[in-house]
């Protein structure tokens, strides 16, 4: 049946839904389970909001390699917000292998709202595509998609709330149900004429000699098949465009377990207390696998867990540390998975988190004493729980979940110490 998406600006008439191009990048820096391509942005660890007005690139639809045995899909897009802020504003193609035969259309998406495929716009293998996601002002956006081959044409404008703080270049996994679907044997996807505009209207290559950075993204998908990006050629330095290829790698059946991040409920911790981290194990792999997981300060162990995982799947691990008898100090928190049986991939078991700092309960600035300095970050913390505004962990002495009396009573025990 049809949809029908209304707005203030238009009303049109969109096929029933697609999977989705839902935003579910990163499993570990650089790799994603859904996605290959590039993504410019202001700054990878803290993107600015408005960074990015506009969006375009070309491609050429690709012949898949058809299997007939499985379906396999395969999206390759441009669009804003995805690789920063969990929303998309993107515009694409689809080839997948249904039944052993290629299908092929155009889609719309402003996830978390559903993708829509585009009525009327016939796709063919070997035609070349443009496509462009725009910032109007206000919540408008402009998206367009046209076949330079063919010369049908697309173009709509939608009212969205979005942070626009990343735009991206992408071939895909597509999901459906939250599900990540097996990639399609794409061969060789093309990017040409890649490039984006920012804020203040200059258009710039995606290879970070504008403002900000960029950031290339290879993909493993879960049931098997993977994909990686080339490397960025721009044909008119330093506003490009840019110009780069995505291959589709075959399925290969291997053991691989990872860590993808190392996060402690604080930065300070009072001597004698316990400190917990939680350690994201993955397995990348092929195979159900079972592996020991170590948690570290600096290079001394601490304590370990086994972790058991199916293919494709992460899960979260807590490690806890009991500060009794540890040296006043500055700790470098990592963790390390031992490698399995015939993995050959190690370089993504170890994962190293910041700085803890182990010091006199009550010292909550990090100085080694307990002042009048940190009774003032305690008041202002105080009576906070972890979704207040004012919450601060480090305050939480005594771990019960909330800046409270007891732990006023643990500041007042040491107020004065210094080491």
């Amino acid at each position: 049946m049809a949809f029908i998406l209304m707005n203030p600006f238009f009303t049109i008439m969109l096929a029933n839904n697609s999977p989705s191009s839902r935003p579910n990048i990163k499993t570990r820096a650089g790799i994603s389970t859904n996605w290959s391509g590039y993504a410019a942005v202001s700054s990878i660890s803290s993107p600015a909001n408005g960074f990015v007005n506009s969006v375009t690139g070309n491609w050429v639809i690709p012949t898949l390699t058809l299997n007939s045995s499985q379906n396999t899909y395969d999206a390759t897009w441009v669009g804003i917000d995805g690789f920063s802020d969990g929303t998309v504003e993107q515009i694409g193609t689809e080839q997948d292998c249904v039944n052993g035969i290629q299908e092929n259309y155009a889609w719309v998406e402003f996830y978390p709202r559903p993708s829509r495929i585009i009525t009327g716009l016939t796709v063919n293998n070997g035609d070349a595509f443009t496509a462009s996601v725009a910032y109007e002002g206000g919540s408008l956006f402009a998206l367009s998609i046209t076949d330079l081959t063919t010369r049908q044409s697309y173009s709509r404008a939608y009212s969205a709330v979005a942070q626009r703080q990343s735009a991206e270049w992408v071939v895909e996994a597509p999901s459906l149900s939250a599900e990540v679907l097996p990639l399609a044997n794409f061969g060789t996807v093309n990017f040409s004429s890649a490039q984006f505009t920012d804020n203040t209207g200059t258009t710039y290559a995606i290879d970070g000699q504008g403002p900000g950075t960029y950031d290339a993204i290879a993909l493993d998908d879960p049931n098997g098949g993977s994909a990686k990006p080339s490397g960025l050629l721009d044909s008119a330095y330093p506003n490009g465009p840019s110009s780069f290829s995505v291959a589709y790698a075959a399925p290969v059946n291997i053991h691989d377990v990872a860590l993808t991040s190392v996060t402690p409920s604080k930065t300070l911790v009072g001597q004698g207390y316990s400190l917990d981290t939680i350690v994201i194990a993955a397995d990348l792999g092929s195979y159900p696998e079972t592996f020991n997981v170590t948690l570290y300060a600096n290079t001394a162990p601490i304590t370990s867990l086994n972790a058991t995982l199916s293919a494709g799947n992460s899960t979260n691990i807590t490690l806890s540390w009991n500060t009794t008898g540890v040296v006043y100090s500055n700790y470098t928190i990592s963790a390390y998975a031992l490698p399995v049986s015939d993995e050959t991939n190690t370089t993504n078991n170890n994962c190293t988190d910041g700085l803890v700092t182990v010091s006199i309960p009550g010292d909550l600035n990090g100085d080694f004493k307990v002042s009048l300095s940190d009774l003032a970050i305690f008041a202002h913390a105080y009576g906070s729980k972890p979704n207040s505004a004012n919450w601060n962990p480090n305050a939480d002495m005594d771990d019960s979940g909330t800046v409270g009396l007891s732990d006023l009573v643990i500041l007042a025990k040491h107020y004065g110490q210094h080491t």
